[in-house]
């Protein structure tokens, strides 16, 4: 049927357009930007699903502001000890194993939950991530929204929880990120 998703056994490698888009909201607006990958590997056998992600922490940039309205000083402070300290944890890893598909796969719905590790600034915690897979010839596209809490791996700068009387300060601990990955076979 074609309808559902059928995964040919084999390895895939992430494609460089690659990159994750990320959204993170203050008291007086939000910030949005893109994080570029370093790598990526996904492997597939029996429609199980395993992979790694390499995520490069000191490519975080903003794209809402232009350099007058202060990207460079955006990007420099979530490079910094306050957010990622991407000099010390230069990059952030997702990893997952032996992932099965839903009961029935659609390939116009959530097909995978990846419930895997996310390694940030050094504090690897579970993250699951439903994600959408579909295929186009050769190539997996793998489009996926997650929420995280960023307090969970230590980026507690601005948030309510570690810190009173912020007022205008204060920084939500969401941070929503957009990705659609593609990935070539190998």
């Amino acid at each position: 049927d074609d309808q559902f998703l059928k995964l040919e056994d084999g390895t895939y490698t992430l494609v460089n357009q690659s990159r994750l888009h990320w959204s993170g909201a203050n008291s007086n607006g939000k910030h949005s930007g893109n994080i570029d990958f370093k790598s990526g590997k996904m492997q597939v056998k029996d429609a199980k699903i395993s992979g790694e992600f390499v995520i490069d922490m000191n490519a975080i940039q903003t794209t809402d502001l232009s350099l007058e309205e202060g990207s460079k000083h955006l990007n420099a402070h979530l490079r910094s000890e306050d957010f990622f300290l991407s000099t010390l944890f230069p990059e952030a890893i997702y990893s997952f194993k032996g992932i099965p598909s839903v009961k029935i796969p659609y390939d116009t719905d959530i097909n995978y939950i990846l419930d895997g590790t996310l390694t940030l600034r050094g504090v690897s915690k579970p993250l699951s991530v439903k994600s959408i897979i579909s295929k186009s010839q050769e190539t997996l596209i793998l489009t996926a929204r997650v929420e995280i809490d960023r307090t969970k791996w230590n980026v507690i700068y601005g948030s309510s929880k570690f810190f009173k009387h912020l007022g205008m300060h204060k920084i939500f601990d969401i941070i929503v990120i957009d990705m659609r990955l593609e990935l070539n076979a190998d």
